[in-house]
């Protein structure tokens, strides 16, 4: 106990240390050359850029003409990259800008020549990577939200570099918190879920339509439903129409290799892990019939591109990100969740198991559970 105190000390203090350097190098004077009407910050991960597209798209229409600036990570470079909406796009490595303080103070070089008449930063979460950006950034407005973070000194600090903060019930669902911002910034009658996202499609060798997603993929293993489980689904489907296994990384590669060793119909079963770009596997869904994956970008993708979804859902943010709200999209493109309700939920992955892996609550959810509501799609879809 002594010693995880002790650890806990050092990470805080090493961390004050860090965000002193970060403040400094924020300080430092330069010469603003480059003027933009409108700077966006974005500091998304896959799933929060897909779930942000809509309200993209309804920017886009209102700023037609005008010079923009788009700050984003590399995540989500691909779904911009040719956008010719942008004046210019500059992207960031994430976890850098937190964590490198030479990588930070090259990045506020570019930061520190720019400024604009609007910045606009959406997120309830305010992440520490888009207050240090904002900190660099000049504007007459700068408009952010006043979010569910707090971080101290550090919380106020930042706080000052906004103009205008906006101030959201913390239990507002992520969706109505996006449409809520664009309301105020933008569009004041704007309901989310009027823009759907349309891709370019790609062909993929081997895959015919009509077939579904199952997607093994999540940003944290906990949130991963067990790969047999995956298996015993796969098994039935394959019975009726052809499955594509997607997924990235060496954990869905090994998943994916369990996973073949476990079904019996693997002529109509093809896995695409680790062989799909980001667009790929977007196109890919897009196309699909259906969509099964964890609680993953997967089910975000299909959703903004008006594709039916099973999410097998944990607790640790139930209600947050999914289910989606009613108002959003007509019901059949909102994603179907599947979880198993503990008194323990929304625990903000604090889990009081620790000794389960993954959550509990996604380990209680049972292949009889999931396989009811893929039968109900199925039957909706008309595949018997």
């Amino acid at each position: 106990m002594i010693k995880r105190h002790l650890i806990g000390v050092l990470w805080r203090i090493k961390n004050g240390i860090f965000s002193f350097f970060q403040i400094a190098i924020s300080k430092i004077p330069s010469k603003r050359v480059r003027h933009f009407d409108i700077i966006l910050v974005r500091v998304d991960l896959i799933g929060d850029f897909i779930m942000r597209y809509d309200a993209l798209q309804e920017f886009k229409k209102y700023n037609n003409g005008k010079s923009v600036l788009l700050i984003c990570s590399e995540f989500a470079k691909p779904f911009v990259d040719n956008d010719s909406f942008f004046t210019e796009i500059k992207c960031f490595n994430i976890k850098k800008v937190s964590r490198s303080l030479s990588y930070y103070y090259v990045f506020s070089r570019f930061l520190k020549k720019c400024y604009a008449d609007k910045i606009y930063f959406q997120a309830w979460e305010r992440y520490i990577e888009g207050d240090m950006i904002i900190s660099c950034l000049k504007g007459k407005d700068i408009i952010g939200m006043r979010g569910i973070t707090n971080r101290d000194f550090l919380q106020r600090y930042y706080d000052n570099k906004y103009t205008k903060l906006l101030e959201y019930p913390k239990n507002q669902h992520e969706l109505l918190q996006i449409e809520s911002y664009v309301r105020f910034t933008i569009n004041p009658s704007y309901h989310y879920g009027k823009n759907p996202m349309r891709l370019v499609k790609s062909d993929f060798e081997g895959i015919t339509s009509p077939y579904v997603v199952v997607s093994i993929s999540s940003s944290r293993n906990e949130k991963k439903w067990p790969i047999e489980r995956f298996a015993k689904i796969v098994d039935s489907l394959t019975k009726k129409i052809l499955v594509v296994i997607a997924g990235s990384g060496k954990d869905d590669l090994s998943g994916v290799e369990s996973l073949l060793q476990m079904v019996s119909n693997r002529d109509n079963l093809v896995s695409l892990v680790n062989k799909t770009s980001i667009l790929e596997f977007a196109s890919l869904i897009s196309q699909s019939l259906f969509v099964i994956g964890n609680d993953s970008a997967a089910v975000h993708i299909a959703a903004a591109t008006r594709v039916p979804s099973i999410c097998i859902h944990h607790g640790a943010h139930f209600g947050r990100f999914l289910p989606y709200p009613t108002s959003v999209f007509e019901e059949k493109y909102r994603p179907r969740v599947v979880c198993y309700k503990m008194d323990c939920y929304n625990c903000d992955y604090n889990c009081i198991y620790k000794e389960t892996f993954p959550f509990r609550c996604l380990s209680n959810v049972s292949v009889e559970m999931v396989q009811s509501e893929v039968d109900k799609l199925l039957l909706e879809l008309g595949v018997v």
